[in-house]
């Protein structure tokens, strides 16, 4: 609709048209992490948001009609029901950070990725799914956006003064520079120095003055560097300079540290995801940039309570101004 405005001046009339923008219509939901409210209670958060049909994240929107389906469990021997689930809405979507997106994009290049996210043409690890989301996650970012690419190993010296973070590029908003840092920290090299990793990007991120920061970590392993940092030191770290830590973890209960990683998230301000398929890959990725731009949250309880190393999975179904949304979910107990 337009709004005329008319102002009278020196015998004659100015007319002025200012167009309103329509409001955002809801077109897609993501689920974008979670971290466990209680775990021991089966409560669990999700972090969710809501895109345009021009992939464009609402800044703000109302969640109503919350729902589960679809529910699967790892474990045969808990049979989980519609009704085993009880969702609340514990936020609406809003903006959670001002300032710009400062983000470093952490990715392991341990000899495992090559194993679990091999490349489609051989030798080229350009054609990784880690590559390429990464990559989505940069053309994604603002004008006003930065982020640095750095990789970790135990085998790759580190940038000085960090412990275990190979600096491929520092931190930039051209993205070809980042695009270029990404294809440098995609490689194979050996063992998993995972919380040194986490340590150190708390303190890459403390040279920017932005106050959203937020570190992307992507693991297929557990840490397997034992004198390290520990995961205490590395939520220490991160938490005394604020910084958000967000783990993606690519792979099974059994391969990965799920209690720890998510504990990080958790106690940092970020989120946990974790998939099994490479093809997720970049959901995860897309699913991280939606949250630091607007985010809701539904909490699950589940009853009965999931044992350890049981993986849920099943639809987030929900409103949002109105508008019936739903996506898929995996929550690792």
């Amino acid at each position: 609709m337009k709004k005329i405005l008319a102002v009278a001046a020196l015998g004659f009339a100015i007319i002025a048209c200012e167009t309103q923008k329509p409001p955002l219509v809801p077109s897609v939901a993501t689920i974008n992490g979670y971290t466990f409210t209680n775990k021991a209670a089966g409560q669990v958060k999700l972090s969710v948001s809501a895109l345009d049909n021009q992939n464009q994240v609402l800044p703000s929107g109302q969640i109503s009609n919350a729902s589960v389906s679809n529910l699967a469990v790892s474990n045969s021997r808990l049979a989980l029901q519609a009704s085993s689930a009880t969702v609340t809405v514990c936020a609406n979507i809003r903006v959670d950070s001002s300032g710009a997106l400062r983000c470093a994009i952490i990715l392991d290049s341990t000899g495992s990725m090559a194993d679990n996210d091999p490349p489609t043409v051989i030798g080229d690890f350009t054609t990784t799914a880690r590559n390429q989301a990464a990559k989505t996650f940069v053309a994604r970012m603002g004008a006003n956006d930065q982020a640095a690419t750095a990789s970790f190993d135990t085998g790759t010296p580190a940038t000085s003064p960090y412990l275990a973070l190979k600096l491929t590029q520092d931190f930039t908003a051209n993205k070809t520079l980042l695009r270029t840092g990404v294809d440098a920290a995609t490689k194979q090299n050996t063992g998993t120095n995972l919380w040194n990793a986490v340590f150190d990007a708390g303190n890459l991120l403390a040279t920017q003055s932005s106050t959203n920061r937020i570190a992307l970590v992507l693991t297929d392993g557990k840490n397997t560097f034992t004198t390290g940092k520990t995961v205490d030191e590395a939520i220490a770290n991160a938490t005394s300079k604020g910084v958000k830590v967000y783990m993606i973890g690519l792979g099974t209960p059994a391969s990965l540290d799920s209690e720890n990683m998510e504990r990080i998230a958790r106690e940092t301000g970020g989120l946990y995801a974790t998939t099994g398929q490479t093809t997720e890959l970049g959901n995860l990725f897309n699913g991280v940039f939606n949250s630091t731009q607007a985010q809701g949250c539904m909490e699950i309880t589940f009853n009965p309570v999931p044992a350890p190393g049981t993986v849920v999975s099943g639809t987030l179904n929900f409103s949002v101004n109105g508008v019936a949304l739903s996506t898929s979910f995996s929550i690792t107990f």
